[in-house]
């Protein structure tokens, strides 16, 4: 409360008495020129009220409002130096000086404490977590870790959301049991990280762990598409024959994430796999002949609309094979399954609607290679 000045000028002394300020301040500011408002008496100087009044108001205003530098180390907790660096990085800007003594505002005096007691540093989470300070970085960036920037590059991280990640986190899956799940090696696991397919996180207490979002996310790209060492897993057959066939050759549609980093749509290997080529690249280099023919035609009959003749062309060939002697079985049967696979494609009606001589045109054409030894095939349309 501002006390009531009852005459107009007073003594440095009086001065001092009703505003507490050092009267030797007084005469100094009226030696610099700082201070107009005086009068000299005889030996002494006289203030005038209204300089009381404006000391008195901004004396109050103080009080209310602002907290001194030595207080605010108190009331934080911290060295006067540290105070002094908050104030020089900009944590604190509505600083004033009165004489001698600092002050900062209280309101962001009290707003700094508040954050303190509901945020942490960064290095604190580091600390806390084992993260460095890179993949603290990206819980942020990805809004895991909910921060609030200071002075464009300080931050101060949420307790609040460091504890629900740590809970994801505890609550996740470990590697062992997301390698036990999708039969998985280690080396599966780190192809997976490269190519952004799974996340990890590796905390201080708990290991390597997958939190429920990122594992949802992992099941779902494995729903849906399937690398190329996928395909490799699950249709048996080598990588360089898979990159080669399929995808140089673009027999299905895929997408590349990087350079020779590709995934193909599970639903592209699918119809792929039922195809005559699909048939053709899964038993390359396996000797089960039966399983290979039946689905050769199988994928054959897919691919024809003569399936009368398809019918005559396989009951022809498993007695062409059965009679047979030939040591290499798979060699025979490779060429009898793609001599089908020319001839349909030549074909243009049914085997029975044909004359001899458009059978013998088939048979002898260049694409094909059946020989004169073959010309039972003509009397099966029969």
């Amino acid at each position: 409360m501002i006390r009531s000045l009852d005459k107009e000028w007073y003594t440095t002394k009086e001065a001092q008495e009703l505003t507490g300020e050092d009267s030797r301040r007084f005469t100094k500011r009226i030696r610099e020129g700082k201070l107009t408002k005086y009068k000299k008496s005889e030996s002494q100087y006289l203030i005038h009220v209204s300089v009381l009044e404006d000391l008195l108001k901004e004396k109050v205003l103080l009080e209310n409002n602002y907290i001194s530098y030595k207080d605010t180390a108190v009331l934080l907790n911290k060295s006067l130096k540290a105070i002094n660096d908050l104030v020089y990085v900009g944590t604190f800007k509505d600083t004033i000086k009165v004489g001698r003594v600092a002050y900062i505002s209280k309101t962001e005096v009290e707003e700094y404490k508040r954050r303190q007691s509901e945020t942490i540093s960064t290095s604190e989470v580091s600390e806390i977590t084992g993260l460095n300070r890179h993949e603290v970085s990206s819980l942020i960036n990805t809004k895991i870790l909910k921060a609030d920037k200071v002075n464009n590059y300080l931050l101060s991280v949420s307790k609040e959301s460091l504890n629900s990640f740590l809970k994801k986190v505890e609550s996740g899956y470990t590697i062992k049991e997301i390698c036990k799940q999708f039969n998985l090696n280690s080396k599966d696991i780190d192809r997976y990280k490269k190519i952004s397919w799974l996340k990890t996180y590796d905390i201080k207490g708990f290991g390597e762990r997958v939190i429920e979002e990122d594992y949802e996310k992992f099941c779902s790209l494995r729903k849906h598409y399937l690398t190329i060492q996928d395909i490799v897993k699950e249709l048996g057959v080598k990588e360089g024959v898979i990159r080669n066939s399929i995808i140089y050759k673009d027999l299905v549609k895929y997408e590349q994430l990087h350079e020779k980093v590709y995934i193909v749509p599970r639903e592209e290997i699918e119809r792929f796999s039922h195809t005559v080529e699909g048939v053709k690249l899964i038993y390359h280099g396996r000797e089960e002949v039966k399983d290979y023919f039946n689905d050769f035609m199988v994928a054959l009959g897919r691919e024809t609309e003569f399936q009368e003749s398809l019918d005559i062309y396989i009951n022809w060939a498993k007695k062409k094979i059965g009679k047979s002697k030939v040591k290499n079985k798979k060699l025979f049967v490779s060429y009898i399954l793609n001599n089908a696979e020319k001839f349909f494609r030549l074909l243009k009606k049914e085997v029975w609607e044909l004359t001899n001589n458009d059978i013998q045109t088939l048979i002898n054409d260049e694409n094909t290679a059946f020989s004169s030894k073959d010309d039972e095939l003509c009397n099966q349309r029969l």
